[in-house]
């Protein structure tokens, strides 16, 4: 047993802390632009891409055609309560260092002036950014009156930028966010909108993936063959389940997959068991975390999945849980196993 335990250990990857860069993800869709800011591959780029669909047809619904700016922050590190701005105008985010004494540095996100709907927190909820959106389309003279320039700094421990954008008071948008959606964003929500990325209807093998409508996330395998009659390829989807959120979806290896609904559960499907998914696997006792789950097949039946956590004030810890795909189990703590089994 205690040989069986470290071949694992021995080729499992690690987990390393690399200097790393968060990045900008921009589309546009008629006279919506939506953009995100985040660190590495998570759903929320997805989401905000599923958005920006939906206000577009929502901006002509209203008969609006002047530009709107949809944009997240995505604080990815912990899972911060969504905080909500909306302003008038370019877009504007300047940043200072907490530590240094240096100026301001002045950024504009756009190029001519848009309603801003500005957004920062763990996740991203597109009912609450429609709901937002359609008041600031039916309030831009308040808007541009009303706002005003903020100075905002992260409630954690150790921040290390002030950043300083407009907005108007928080007031008229927890009210807004407190309201029933209206029938506008219900008839909204009845709309199919496939996973933006790397999908299409006339481009598609093979592979699990998720549409979303009426708020949920409905997973689903699609598979491809040939008619032999019309020689034309078809396409049949299979449902799996629906959820209400999608945190990270991933590609293992060749058709299989784990789906994060949030920052500590999961499940799994491969392309042998495609009629089926796992039971919903909780991780427990997580810290924070900078970098998401770095998984992968150690075995015909095995999955590692490998994080850093963060406790601060403390050094780092690398935890390693393993799947077991044909039990349907997870061990929670490969480390601990090993010294229980040495004992």
């Amino acid at each position: 047993m205690k040989k069986q335990y470290l071949f694992l250990l021995l080729i499992l990857p690690f987990c390393r802390g690399l200097a790393h860069s968060d990045y900008f993800y921009n589309r546009e869709y008629g006279n919506v632009k939506v953009s995100i800011l985040t660190g590495f591959h998570y759903e929320e780029i997805n989401k905000i891409f599923i958005l920006g669909q939906l206000a577009a047809k929502m901006s002509v619904e209203l008969n609006y055609n002047k530009p709107i700016f949809l944009y997240f922050r995505h604080h990815y590190s912990t899972d911060d309560k969504p905080e909500y701005f909306i302003s008038y105008g370019r877009g504007k985010e300047d940043r200072k260092s907490i530590r240094d004494e240096e100026d301001w540095q002045e950024h504009n996100h756009l190029e001519e002036d848009a309603i801003v709907i500005h957004q920062k927190g763990g996740s991203f909820d597109i009912i609450s950014t429609l709901k937002l959106m359609e008041y600031a389309i039916k309030n831009v003279p308040f808007i541009k009156e009303d706002q005003q320039m903020l100075v905002y700094e992260r409630e954690r421990k150790y921040p290390t930028f002030r950043y300083r954008f407009y907005s108007i008071n928080k007031k008229p948008i927890q009210e807004q966010l407190l309201k029933e959606p209206g029938n506008l964003i219900a008839e909204t929500l009845q709309n199919k909108v496939y996973r933006p990325e790397n999908f299409s209807e006339r481009e598609f093998t093979t592979c699990c993936s998720y549409y979303w409508q009426d708020n949920k996330y409905h997973i689903f395998w699609r598979s491809r063959h040939y008619n032999n009659t019309t020689n034309e390829p078809e396409f049949q989807e299979t449902h799996l389940l629906t959820l209400d959120n999608i945190y990270i979806l991933e590609e293992i290896e060749h058709l299989d997959y784990v789906i994060f609904d949030t920052r500590n559960s999961f499940y799994y499907t491969d392309q042998h068991h495609q009629k089926e998914i796992s039971q919903k696997q909780t991780i427990k006792n997580l810290n924070d975390y900078y970098w998401p789950f770095k998984v992968k097949r150690i075995a015909l039946d095995k999955i590692s999945l490998s994080v850093t956590t963060q406790i601060w004030n403390t050094k780092d810890k690398i935890r390693t849980l393993i799947y077991l795909t044909e039990k349907d189990e997870l061990i929670q703590d490969l480390d601990r196993l090993i010294l229980n089994a040495a004992e």
